[in-house]
């Protein structure tokens, strides 16, 4: 099958990384966002979405308290179970917090959401980074609501977004060089928090290799639709990582808590 005239050409994976250099956040250029409100209730200052959240964001402090940690590749078996929603929700969440700077990484290459949720353009992006076409401060931006999608939910967020970038059918090679750990190891230690959508851990490599370099995974599964055979083999998939826990995600009839421990119990180790 040949290639379409918007994929990348195979990548030149170097064999040492590039020269890092620190990030000064306050040159990144604001881009003004026109955000998907239906999709990132978190925008908004009450609701059972915004209090889910607070509950998740909350989560991950104790987590943090426990055993300190920055970075969480946020992931699911299968497509279609929620993982982007999550991942830009969370980022959401613990940017209203405008003394900790947050970056949300949309590292699903082949199927860049993270961009249309928060109504910016997708390039340039880590793709274009890891292909070495694109230097790191270049494909960062800082969140800003544009003027014309503001309304009662206005926030000011610390917020910083890299977006997918082209799409290349080459996203396993892009990730598998040095450039990924690199950009990392910069990211860590100009942010508070980073936060990684990934693809789905069963579909692709991927996912598992954005753990590597990361602090921790969080599990998505989607209500009435994962199969406890599958969260089991997602959480396999991540057996040499920190796995934080599981998100269930789109729970019409939420599950009491013994019914949640019966859940956990089928695929927990």
């Amino acid at each position: 099958m040949m290639a379409s005239s918007h994929t990348l050409p195979v990548p030149m994976i170097q064999e040492m990384p590039r020269a890092g250099r620190a990030i000064d956040v306050d040159t990144i250029p604001a881009d003004r966002c026109q955000p998907m409100k239906a999709c990132l209730p978190c925008l908004g200052e009450q609701g059972d979405a915004v209090e889910q959240f607070r509950n998740l964001r909350s989560r991950m402090y104790e987590f943090r308290g426990q055993s300190a940690f920055k970075s969480v590749v946020v992931s699911s078996a299968m497509a279609g179970e929620g993982k982007s929603f999550v991942a830009a929700n969370l980022a959401v969440s613990l940017a209203r917090n405008t003394n900790q700077k947050v970056m949300l990484i949309d590292a699903d290459m082949r199927r860049p959401t993270l961009h249309g949720l928060l109504g910016t353009r997708c390039e340039p992006g880590l793709a274009d980074y890891l292909m070495g076409i694109a230097e790191l401060d270049q494909v960062i931006r800082r969140y800003q609501r544009a003027p014309e999608s503001r309304g009662e939910d206005n926030l000011d967020l610390n917020l910083y977004l890299m977006p997918a970038g082209k799409k290349t059918e080459h996203a396993t090679e892009c990730l598998s060089g040095h450039g990924l750990a690199e950009m990392m190891s910069i990211l860590s230690a100009t942010f508070d928090w980073v936060v990684i959508d990934s693809p789905p851990v069963l579909m692709f490599a991927d996912a598992v290799d954005l753990a590597r370099v990361a602090d921790s995974v969080l599990l998505v599964a989607r209500g009435g639709r994962t199969s406890v055979e599958s969260a089991r083999k997602a959480q396999s998939s991540f057996r040499s990582s920190r796995l934080l826990g599981l998100v269930l995600n789109a729970v019409k009839n939420p599950p009491n808590s013994d019914e949640l421990n019966r859940y956990y119990q089928g695929y927990q180790r």
